[in-house]
């Protein structure tokens, strides 16, 4: 039934809304030898997810110190800086009624005003659904396992329960529907089940979609939301036009996350370009290595003629300035290049790039 109502959905999108983008011809063609194609994702959400924003954390996130008026300083701000749109990422503790899988109505209040004062300063708002609520084990890093627990039974029913409660009152609440994206979830491990993941979102996409036709949601693969994962596993994507392909990217590891709370602070003396050590092995990283890295994402995305984003690409702030503007410019120029959006992580916490002119400047070029 899903799959069919999915069919329908996409035709009658393809119908009402007419946006051009590029799609190459061949799945290896770079995208300069590219032909024109309809795509139903509206032009305000495409052009706000190319020009880059930022992630805003944890306002929406801490269930211990829930501020969802902290950021309402920042969006101007944000909006100076160059930014078209915020990544909101919001623990779905924070939006569920006691473990109930239903909506709190005044948490979606807060949702709704938060998406409201983003417009009113240009921005587009990721709606971001980051975590479950749950840890592995009592004293487990938040960080391990984001979207632990999605695989037992209950908590898939609450998940999908309140994901479906968000966005029935998203269609409802009268908020522009150009002005907001959905992202169900966030870095979906499933290392050793995989197709679970991918056989929970279908179904879960598919019942959001009935509940509000013409949202665009977010899809994403397992393993951290990895280009390899995307390529190898979303083969063909899902039968959804208005679906936005979501991809993380943070390589090499050694040089983005050389601070990270809880860890050792290891930025001093990193340089880039230079070689740095991975699962891999070693490897020199520059933009040559970063457009290599792209290339298959690339060739899936032209072959299947689907929009990607990065929500998540930064380092930490405590890596100097100078190799963070070099890094993310060399990174940020390659998703404006390969015609990805991206959203950087974050605007102003331990991976924050208010403050830093020089940064600012490499992820926001115009």
């Amino acid at each position: 039934m899903h799959r069919l109502f999915l069919i329908g959905a996409a035709l009658a999108a393809v119908l009402l809304i007419g946006v051009q983008v590029t799609v190459a011809q061949d799945p290896t063609a770079t995208t300069e030898m590219a032909e024109t194609v309809e795509s139903p994702i509206p032009e305000n959400i495409r052009q706000s997810l190319l020009a880059g924003g930022v992630n805003l954390q944890f306002g929406f996130y801490d269930t211990d110190n829930y501020e969802p008026e902290s950021f309402d300083e920042e969006l101007p701000l944000i909006a100076e800086a160059g930014a078209r749109h915020v990544r909101l990422p919001i623990s779905m503790d924070i939006l569920e009624r006691d473990q109930t899988g239903r909506l709190r109505s005044d948490r979606f209040a807060d949702v709704k005003r938060f998406v409201e004062l983003a417009q009113s300063y240009g921005l587009l708002t990721i709606i971001d659904v980051h975590n479950t609520g749950l840890r592995e084990c009592d004293g487990c890093p938040w960080t391990e396992n984001y979207m632990w627990g999605v695989d037992v039974p209950s908590v898939r029913e609450r998940h999908t329960s309140l994901m479906v409660a968000l966005v029935t009152e998203l269609y409802r609440s009268g908020l522009d529907r150009d002005w907001f994206v959905v992202q169900p979830a966030n870095e979906p491990i499933f290392s050793s089940n995989p197709g679970d993941w991918y056989a929970y979102q279908a179904e879960l996409l598919g019942e959001m979609r009935q509940e509000c036709p013409d949202c665009v949601f977010f899809a994403m693969a397992h393993d951290w939301q990895s280009i390899q994962a995307t390529v190898d596993n979303l083969n063909p994507p899902l039968d959804d036009p208005l679906l936005i392909y979501d991809v993380h990217f943070y390589e090499p590891l050694a040089l983005t996350h050389c601070a990270f709370p809880g860890q050792e602070n290891t930025c001093l003396g990193l340089e880039y370009p230079g070689t740095f050590t991975s699962w891999r092995g070693e490897e020199y990283w520059d933009k040559a290595k970063i457009e290599e890295t792209f290339q298959p994402l690339v060739n899936w995305r032209d072959q299947y003629g689907v929009m990607v984003h990065f929500s998540e690409v930064g380092t930490a702030d405590l890596l100097a300035e100078d190799v963070r503007a070099h890094y993310l410019g060399d990174v940020v120029s390659t998703l404006r290049e390969d015609g990805f959006g991206y959203s950087i992580f974050e605007w102003h916490r331990n991976f924050g790039v208010k403050g830093f002119p020089d940064v600012l400047a490499a992820v926001f070029p115009n």
